[in-house]
């Protein structure tokens, strides 16, 4: 039964993702308005001379401006949208003098001196034959990449899915490493704080994959249109870059077992004054993000010689194993090599998605340490059950698996130090096991013994907890508000079970069990005295009852 509901459980997760899959990727076939097609726009702006004009690398004035035209019929419109993307330009398009969008964001404080990219959709008027379009563009920044592109008329609703479905597979491929990354930081943290395992290893490879996700998701747009804020998620981008040093050092330093290194104090230190660096000149109007990007840049390969250094001095002294060293070293080489190229990429060509490398090489970074860490999980959790088991072992006597004289010593210890409320003691013994085990054999006797708990454990141990702590010795302790009436029913009810035990198996010496119980105050600090007490009326009771089989 169990398997068929492992399989059955396991092909329901599967069916479910593919039909997630199906969902996001399949088209919808039907014949809606002939203009649900999109008109490329990119070609047919012109100067005010007439000239054409390329928007996405606009000729600017002295004046850092650039005015660009277009007419457009309006039977091409037709309910469509102008979407467009800009990057690092103000601007306000007008439809002849009046203003149809206006696009200047506050950039003050610490969003910088530029936005970044910016998806537009303006809906356009539809009461005159022609729309005459006039942008009014200024530059904040000269960069080959400044300016407007992508301009077409399209539904708004068709061009946000196509966004979608054109970065899908760079967005899950983020948020697949982004996830990875919180499952281990999650297992990180509650392994170090609830079990007291030293888990900063995984919290902070989980720290990694979220950061370097974070950072190669912005050029997808996802985040940015779903936030609606280019500039704040601009800035955090970069505040990604500027922190990820730190805990790469705390991952290698953790698997290394060498976080007193120098060295890792130095990068941190180093990181995080970068991060008042950029952020006071920012603050203060002096630089922006953009321009300040080598610092972040030159600490990373600073990192990568910090962890090179690392790695080798752990190899010299072997304190990581084969096992370590294979998959630290192939996946710090991954996703170092593929950072490597991104920003070489980015300084010869001047690319706007400069982690096109990186995500990719993330994912392969994510893939190999995750294989790692879930085995070093996977051994963690297989001792801590082998630990768990000793434990119980420890405290579990053998042949009854009650608690043993171990756990009701411990369980004195603790009781000393409570203040408050009180609790009884139960001293319960078998009549008669010496003439069983002499008569019978110790088999018998065993038997006698496992009988006398199981009857007991049913009887006491719903309100309390049954000890085994001597051949024929049990203790039984209640300790809730109703513990008195509690104990009369666990009195009546085991002598009941007593009785059907000896008429159902008819043992060839009638199990006897006598008891005694006495009363422990918490606030006398003295529970031996409570125990003695129950002790010797629970022998008056065993006199009791073998003069009345006598």
């Amino acid at each position: 039964m169990r398997n068929a509901t492992v399989i059955v459980t396991a092909f329901a997760g599967v069916l479910l993702m593919v039909a997630l899959l199906l969902t996001c990727i399949l088209p919808l076939q039907y014949r809606g308005s002939e203009l649900d097609t999109v008109m490329p726009l990119q070609d047919a702006w012109r100067y005010a001379d007439g000239s054409a004009a390329d928007p996405a690398s606009l000729t600017f004035d002295e004046n850092e401006t650039a005015v660009i035209y277009l007419d457009i019929p309006r039977k091409d419109i037709q309910g469509r949208s102008l979407c467009f993307v800009t990057r690092n330009v103000l601007f306000t398009i007008y439809n002849g003098d009046a203003v149809l969008y206006d696009f200047h964001p506050d950039l003050s404080g610490l969003y910088g001196k530029f936005y970044g990219d910016q998806e537009h959709m303006v809906q356009l008027p539809t009461e005159e034959d022609t729309v005459h379009l006039r942008i009014e563009c200024e530059s904040l920044i000269q960069l080959r990449w400044t300016g407007i592109s992508d301009i077409m008329l399209e539904h708004s609703s068709t061009h946000l899915q196509r966004i979608l479905y054109h970065n899908a597979g760079k967005f899950a491929l983020c948020m697949v490493t982004f996830s990875a990354g919180m499952v281990f930081f999650i297992l990180g943290l509650v392994e170090q704080f609830l079990r007291k395992r030293d888990m900063l290893e995984t919290m902070s490879l989980g720290v990694i994959a979220m950061t370097l996700a974070a950072w190669t998701s912005f050029p997808t747009h996802v985040i940015q249109l779903v936030s609606g804020n280019f500039a704040a998620s601009r800035v955090f981008e970069y505040v990604s870059l500027m922190v990820l040093p730190i805990p790469v050092l705390v991952f290698v330093c953790a698997l290394t077992k060498s976080m007193d290194s120098p060295l890792l104090h130095i990068g941190t230190g180093l990181c995080v004054a970068n991060l008042f660096i950029q952020f006071g000149a920012v603050w203060n109007g002096i630089e922006d993000y953009h321009n300040m990007l080598y610092l972040s840049h030159v600490l990373i390969v600073v990192g990568v010689a910090f962890v090179g250094i690392l790695i080798w001095k752990a190899i010299r002294r072997n304190a990581i194993d084969r096992e370590q060293r294979q998959f630290l070293i192939g996946a710090i080489t991954i996703i170092f090599a593929a950072g490597l190229l991104d920003m070489i990429r980015y300084y010869v060509n001047s690319t706007v998605d400069a982690s096109q490398i990186t995500r990719i090489g993330l994912f392969v970074f994510v893939c190999i340490l995750s294989v790692y860490e879930f085995r070093k999980l996977m051994n963690i959790q297989s001792k801590g059950e082998m630990a768990e088991e000793m434990r119980r072992l420890a405290m579990e006597d053998p042949l009854t698996g009650l608690l043993n004289r171990t756990a009701f010593n411990r369980f004195e210890e603790d009781v000393k130090k409570r203040t408050g409320g009180k609790c009884l003691f139960v001293q319960l013994d078998v009549n008669y096991l010496k003439k069983v085990n002499d008569t019978y054999g110790h088999s018998e006797g065993d038997r006698h013994i496992v009988a006398a708990a199981t009857i007991l454990k049913e009887s006491f141990g719903q309100y309390g907890k049954v000890y085994r702590v001597g051949g024929d010795e049990f203790i039984a302790v209640l300790e809730s508000k109703e513990c008195d009436q509690e104990y009369l029913r666990a009195v009546t009810a085991f002598r009941v079970k007593q009785q059907q035990y000896n008429d159902r198996v008819n043992p060839p010496v009638k199990l006897q069990i006598a008891c005694g119980m006495a009363e422990y105050d918490f606030s006398d600090c003295n529970p031996e005295e409570a125990e003695r007490l129950a002790d010797t009326r629970m022998y008056e009771n065993k006199k009791s009852l073998k003069l009345a089989n006598a």
